[in-house]
């Protein structure tokens, strides 16, 4: 018996599934003698934790007992994965929904010791101020006598922890638009536009997202100062002068004043600092402020005028692009991304931004069901944070695990049909994990209604945060980061 017992184990509990059900010995003995078999496979379950009876399985509870005792768990599926490169981001899209206007921008850059370099940059347009009245005057110049004191690029802060990295200095640069942008389309992530050559501002700054600023004697919300030439301010004056009865509206501001381009620029950064900032300019007092003075005063504007033309404007076409380096980065990340994919059966690697995902495949996962049917019961993909840099760089918070069928991603049918709650993806802080249920996907490749293309893995709301996370492989020596698929089933007779 215990020589048997030694070759159950050997052909069940501890192979993986492309090897399981090749002896005809088995096969038989199974079909002859169920019971024995069966008794003989809970000391296999009993004794080792690779082949174990599940104790308190989610969806179980309605099974009878005699299947209960049947059921077995499984976490020994040969899994493939790699890292690559993920696709630019929709990053401005009116056409589809309003979700597709960004609430957060990012603004920045980190050197990463794993990762490389990463820069977030903002194309954005400027729309007039709420109150158009208060620019009245600027066509004006006799008998008013405007005068541009300063004008100031206003960029809020979201939250008072809003940056991602560390908070080092960092150059802010600021370009004319040297072309248009149209609401009405379409904008991606690796997009480029069009700057005049001059820049137009540039301040070194060290972030402070938690600290007031005070304007005059008044505290306002922290946000980044950058000052501009006063001749942005007199070409909008000088414009209006010159075409007197112009109907001063959002398209006509634009063309005079396209947009600007804000980027940084950290060229002596090394690795472990720079910082992706995050960004409100939805705020009311995100935009470019003009402070001109006039020599007659009225009770409605008085002498001094500071309008501001906004960013925050449902009007306006706002939105990042990013760039990646990945020259710099960690050689186990760099080979794979040159097309040594092996490479990922030890660490992966999932970014933000437009950065990096993580393609999973299952090629041997139809072989559960050589021997005949099975039932899913529960399929979890559990995910492995390596996790010594987390400190400094948090890792996403949840991660997204889509099917690809010719090159276009689709939901797993647990997500659909089962909801958020139930098919996961959370980033667990304390078992420093990513799990998925994916029973359904697992059943329904099994019975042939779904194909088994490939899956990704890859950061949700990648164009809101700049997070990213080294995850463990497959094949990875230490049980503690190693990708697993846990399978719990019962064979269906």
């Amino acid at each position: 018996m215990m020589s048997f017992t030694t070759r159950c184990l050997n052909q069940i509990a501890y192979m993986p599934e492309m090897f399981l059900g090749k002896s005809n010995k088995n096969r038989v003995l199974r079909a002859t003698s169920p019971a024995k078999f069966f008794l003989l496979l809970a000391l296999c379950i009993a004794l080792l934790p690779s082949c174990k009876k599940e104790t308190n399985p989610v969806g179980l509870g309605v099974l009878p007992q005699s299947v209960l005792l049947n059921n077995i768990v499984i976490d020994t599926t040969t899994l493939i994965a790699y890292t690559v490169r993920e696709d630019s981001l929709l990053v401005f899209n009116t056409r589809i929904s309003p979700q597709f206007l960004p609430v957060i921008n990012m603004l920045g850059s980190y050197n990463d010791p794993l990762f490389g370099k990463t820069f977030a940059s903002i194309y954005t347009q400027l729309d007039l101020p709420l109150n158009v009245a208060s620019i009245d005057s600027f066509g004006n110049p006799a008998p008013y006598n405007n005068h541009v004191d300063s004008v100031v690029l206003v960029l809020p802060y979201a939250s008072t922890t809003g940056y991602y990295g560390t908070l080092s200095p960092v150059t802010i640069n600021v370009f004319e638009l040297n072309q248009s942008l149209v609401y009405d389309s379409i904008y991606y992530s690796n997009q480029s536009f069009a700057t005049k050559r001059t820049m137009i501002g540039s301040a070194t700054i060290h972030p402070k997202p938690a600290d007031s600023v005070t304007i005059g004697i008044t505290k306002v919300a922290p946000h980044i100062r950058i000052r501009l030439p006063d001749s942005i301010g007199n070409n909008i004056i000088n414009y209006l002068y010159y075409h007197p009865g112009t109907v001063i509206d959002h398209p006509t501001f634009q063309s005079i004043f396209p947009g600007l381009y804000i980027t940084t620029m950290s060229p002596g950064q090394v690795p472990g600092t720079g910082s992706i900032i995050y960004l409100s300019l939805l705020n009311p007092i995100a935009g470019m402020t003009v402070y001109y003075r006039t020599n007659i005063y009225t009770p409605a504007l008085g002498d001094t005028l500071s309008p501001t033309f906004s960013i925050n404007s449902g009007g306006c076409v706002r939105f990042n692009h990013f760039d990646h380096d990945y020259s710099i980065a960690d050689p186990l990340l760099s080979s794979q991304l040159n097309g040594k994919t092996t490479q990922g059966k030890t660490f992966d690697y999932v970014q933000s931004m437009g950065g990096l995902r993580t393609k999973i495949l299952m090629p041997y996962i139809k072989n559960w069901i050589k021997k005949g049917p099975i039932a899913i019961n529960k399929a979890e993909m559990v995910i492995k944070v390596y996790g010594p840099d987390t400190a400094k760089y948090s890792p996403i918070s949840q991660l997204a695990l889509v099917r690809d069928s010719l090159n276009v991603n689709y939901s797993l049918p647990d997500l659909t049909l089962e909801g958020a709650a139930y098919f996961g993806g959370y980033y667990d802080p304390v078992n420093k994990e990513y799990v998925f249920n994916i029973a359904r996907f697992i059943q329904q490749i099994l019975t042939n209604r779904i194909i088994n293309y490939n899956l990704y893995l890859l950061a949700s709301g990648s164009t809101a945060n700049a997070n990213r996370v080294v995850i463990g492989g497959p094949g990875n020596v230490n049980p503690a980061y190693r990708m697993q698929l846990r399978l719990s089933y019962t064979k269906v007779h």
